[in-house]
């Protein structure tokens, strides 16, 4: 007993924990500038507010302007109008517009061909960067008493393991969030498993997990990404069906890309598969998981289509 005492002392004393866990830990890398931590426990982080920015393009070409308002949404702020018609749209990368400008996201375009077939409409873009299910309904949660939408299309690519934003404190977020334990190490429990409140006491133990998986992973040994996001995405399904309870009287849609991604229990527009349907054409280019505006322009006409009097809209919620 004296030794587990002293080795517990030891492990806390001198951070071996955090030295030893922080290379395991998935991280949202991606124009670190517009990313910032926030408090809540599922979100884990999010566009910081206020940025009037111009970056370049992965690709070469003119810079994208990139603005958030204030609520940490893309775009710049402006009052929500009572008598329009309101499209909240949550995502990651896809609906964020991670390469182009902000008028050139699929949101934005949406909004400009409502209004050019007559539409009194707004639509708000809250995509981030590497976004989770989980993150997308924490966001929604946020979101949906402020905006007060009549639509919330949740694009459902890139499921899986939350990221953390560069910076971050590990260890902190998993006192705050001890889920993340079953997402990012390979041999924790998942939440309410009857030795979570072992693993969460004992730092000796974690230790030794977590070595272990260090060990593993070094040698080529170990590959935990498909069992972890396997566990991840469970938790993504879960934190779907609370969705439909917490949007209220506003219609719910899934979006599949044309990139592809998982059907979750919502209606669905699905653009993988109506990409093939209009004969693809993009090309390959249209499958991107971070296309051209003129195919972000394409997936706002599908949207229109199936928000009108495509099959979707004959779904109830």
């Amino acid at each position: 007993m004296v030794g587990a005492l002293l080795v517990e002392g030891g492990v806390r004393a001198f951070g071996v924990e955090a030295r030893l866990l922080t290379p395991l830990v998935p991280l949202q890398v991606s124009d670190p500038e517009l990313h910032t931590p926030v408090a809540d426990a599922e979100r884990l982080y999010g566009l910081r507010p206020g940025l009037s920015l111009s970056l370049p393009r992965p690709d070469g070409g003119p810079d994208r302007a990139v603005t958030t308002s204030a609520l940490g949404l893309r775009g710049a702020d402006r009052a929500v109008d009572e008598g329009a018609l309101r499209v909240l749209c949550l995502g990651g990368s896809t609906t964020f517009g991670a390469t182009v400008s902000d008028d050139e996201t699929w949101p934005a375009q949406l909004e400009a061909q409502l209004i050019a077939q007559g539409q009194h409409a707004q639509v708000f873009n809250a995509g981030v960067n590497g976004y989770m299910t989980r993150q997308k309904v924490a966001w929604a949660q946020e979101l949906i008493p402020l905006i007060r939408p009549d639509v919330v299309i949740v694009e459902v690519y890139n499921e899986g393991r939350r990221f953390l934003q560069l910076g971050d404190d590990p260890l902190a977020r998993l006192r705050q969030s001890p889920s993340l334990w079953a997402e990012w190490i390979w041999g924790a429990p998942e939440a309410g498993a009857l030795w979570s409140p072992i693993w969460r006491s004992w730092a000796g133990l974690r230790v030794g997990v977590i070595g272990v998986n260090r060990l593993l992973v070094g040698r080529g040994r170990l590959d935990p990404s498909g069992p972890l996001i396997t566990r991840a995405s469970r938790m993504d399904e879960e934190a779907a069906v609370s969705l439909l309870r917490q949007a209220g009287e506003a219609r719910v849609w899934g979006l599949i890309p044309p990139a592809g991604g998982p059907e979750l229990p919502w209606p669905v527009i699905d653009l993988h598969s109506r990409y093939g349907v209009v004969g693809e054409p993009f090309g390959s280019a249209g499958r991107e998981v971070h296309p051209a505006p003129e195919v972000y322009g394409w997936y706002a006409q599908e949207i229109v289509f199936a928000l009108n009097e495509g099959p979707a809209a004959l779904t109830p919620p």
